[in-house]
């Protein structure tokens, strides 16, 4: 049995403004007495005085622009292409592109490439790889507490990530 608690966290907020928006989120959850939508975070922190408010881009140039950003992200994540398997002959639907981190002028950038030139170049399939496992990694840690039942799956993956990492340190580059 897991309790929660009203202690929250993010990566890309500070301490806190999560504990602020978490705890608030928990309120109107309450308040509402249902389940939440999108829509009711966004109509509560419309309101000034919301502890949400200061979240969220009210310029509505700014606003556009960022979601227009986001819906190019989706989309090209959305399209796939179809893949044969030269040796099975079985298909198998991919994405077309693939986002992977570029370093420009000393940043770290997320740039889109195509999936087919990110597997042939060894650097970049081996940031694909990398991204995979991590994926992998955030999987099990998120579900082996949560979901007692997955316990036995999540030990076993993070087995074989740790066998694949090792794989790829004896290869040489």
């Amino acid at each position: 049995m897991m309790k929660f608690t009203e202690e929250f966290e993010s990566a890309s907020l500070s301490k806190k403004r999560v504990q602020r928006y978490g705890s608030e989120i928990m309120k109107l959850e309450k308040d509402y007495g249902r389940e939440l939508k999108a829509r009711d975070i966004v109509e509560e922190a419309k309101k000034k005085l919301s502890p949400l408010h200061d979240y969220f881009d009210w310029d509505i140039k700014d606003a556009a622009y960022k979601h227009w950003l986001t819906q190019a992200r989706e989309l090209l994540i959305v399209v796939k292409v179809r893949v044969i398997n030269t040796e099975t002959g079985r298909t198998v639907p991919l994405r077309t592109m693939v986002s992977i981190h570029k370093k420009t002028k000393g940043k770290k950038i997320r740039v889109y490439v195509r999936h087919d030139a990110a597997l042939n170049a060894p650097a970049v399939r081996a940031q694909l790889i990398e991204q995979e496992l991590g994926y992998l990694e955030n999987w099990c840690s998120r579900n082996r507490e949560r979901l007692e039942e997955l316990l036995p799956l999540a030990n076993g993956i993070m087995k074989a990530i740790v066998k694949v990492r090792l794989s790829f340190k004896a290869k040489p580059a």
